[in-house]
């Protein structure tokens, strides 16, 4: 008999995981990004540029946002970043999911979406935001099994060139909370 590995444990990131969330990151869009974002943006400046976006975000962390982890065995699978939204129209916003290619399909990023809208919930806050490359089908859909909600459309100016982005949203935490949950509460009403 085989004994099935420790599930993923999830905790808050530190100022000294900015290196592995950077390197995952840099993975992560390589792989999402290609055709979206310029080649010569992901083979040579994405993985320094978001070495340095992590080390200035966790080395003065947002008192109103926070940074979580899924790994396992030391290994980091996935993370998600959660900041107030800057026009302020919902709570929260929803900066950063990003799952390992590797470890894509195996229910961490809904695993992770759900415990930050339970911690969100926690905290007061009742909606949550976030902006998705129009390009970027596979996170579209993922968003929309959620029951996001397409609340705005404009264009992104990210490394050079401008990329229409969509702006989902949802209005109750609780909900979403539930639907990340498996079993009979993720099923949609």
């Amino acid at each position: 008999m085989t004994v099935d590995p420790e599930p993923p444990r999830l905790r808050d990131a530190g100022a000294d995981d900015a290196g592995r969330i950077a390197a995952l990151h840099a993975a992560s869009w390589r792989w999402a990004y290609r055709g979206i974002l310029p080649d010569r943006y992901l083979d040579h400046e994405c993985a320094a540029e978001r070495a340095r976006y992590w080390r200035e975000r966790l080395s003065a962390p947002s008192p109103d946002g926070f940074v979580m982890l899924a790994e396992q065995a030391d290994v980091l699978l996935a993370f998600l970043a959660i900041w107030p939204d800057p026009d302020g129209r919902y709570d929260a916003l929803l900066d950063n999911l990003h799952v390992a290619p590797e470890a894509r399909g195996r229910g961490l990023g809904r695993k992770l979406l759900g415990a930050a809208a339970d911690r969100l919930r926690a905290q007061g806050h009742r909606s949550l935001t976030l902006w998705v490359f129009d390009a970027n089908r596979p996170a579209l859909a993922f968003y929309r099994r959620l029951d996001a909600e397409i609340v705005e459309r404009g264009l992104d100016e990210f490394a050079g060139v401008r990329i229409p982005h969509t702006r989902l949203a949802w209005k109750d935490v609780t909900r979403l909370a539930a639907l990340c949950r498996p079993g009979p509460a993720a099923v949609r009403s």
